[in-house]
């Protein structure tokens, strides 16, 4: 494994220590780690040898999604809440630990280049947040929240796609958006059809979190989860579209340097 989630071409969020620290992540990378020293917890991606794509995205993921605790020996997640996923692709709210203190944001994909399954993950915020806030550029939400910071991946040559995200918390509430460019996410067979600000897609509740899927006529596609009513997170979602590149700023210029921080900056 390498860096904190495993990915191959580490993307995905290595750590944030206070703040936010981010490594240059695939489509989907997850989101940072919180706090003043790691969890006791965490996920791996322990596959003893490349899981083929041909595989699909649940069995893959039992194949190779395991947690350690403390440096132990890898063992099954106690539970796995998906917010989104499509034929090379999984996000999932993954609780670490039987007792539920633990939960890790994980991300599920076939490298391009190998064409095997990868994925790590990265310890959800939570508890206090310090000065949080109702409003956020265009959005409202339900209760006080801080956000915990934004970030994403350059576009390269052999690697067309990016993303940008940007999380809000408070307590154990946690809002999730995402923006990809392109990824192909897909409907699973219980979600609802939706259209929010003209945009077609469709909204799904698992467990504690309701995710909004929506595709723009940019060819973009927005993601925005959180742990607030199926209503709620559609407004939310319809206050996010009128804004993008102020609250997920896709990222424009060279590639990430291994190990720097890269800076959101609106894409022209």
């Amino acid at each position: 494994m390498r860096c904190c989630s495993g990915f191959r071409l580490q993307h995905a969020l290595c750590a944030l220590i206070g703040m936010l620290a981010l490594a240059g992540c695939a489509p989907g990378a997850q989101p940072m780690l919180l706090g003043h020293h790691p969890p006791p917890w965490r996920f791996v991606w322990s596959a003893p040898t490349g899981i083929s794509q041909s595989v699909d995205l649940a069995n893959a993921y039992a194949q190779a999604g395991r947690v350690i605790h403390n440096g132990g020996a890898p063992q099954l997640p106690a539970a796995t809440t998906w917010l989104a996923s499509g034929p090379a692709f999984g996000m999932a709210v993954v609780q670490l630990d039987p007792a539920g203190t633990f939960f890790d944001l994980v991300t599920v994909e076939v490298d391009a280049e190998t064409h095997t399954w990868t994925g790590g993950g990265a310890t959800l915020p939570g508890g206090d947040c310090g000065d949080p806030g109702s409003a956020y550029g265009p959005l409202t939400f339900p209760l006080k929240v801080c956000q915990s910071g934004n970030g994403g991946k350059y576009a390269t040559p052999s690697s067309p796609s990016r993303y940008a995200y940007t999380w809000w918390y408070s307590g154990a509430s946690v809002f999730i958006l995402y923006r990809w460019n392109p990824i192909d996410l897909r409907p699973t067979a219980d979600a609802t059809t939706v259209e929010i600000g003209g945009h077609p897609g469709w909204l799904t509740t698992h467990g504690a979190y309701s995710s909004v899927v929506v595709r723009t006529t940019s060819h973009e596609t927005v993601l925005f989860s959180g742990t607030a009513s199926p209503t709620m997170m559609e407004q939310l979602t319809a206050e996010a579209l009128t804004d993008l590149d102020t609250l997920v700023p896709l990222l424009s210029g060279p590639p990430t340097p291994p190990g720097a921080p890269p800076t959101p900056t609106p894409t022209p």
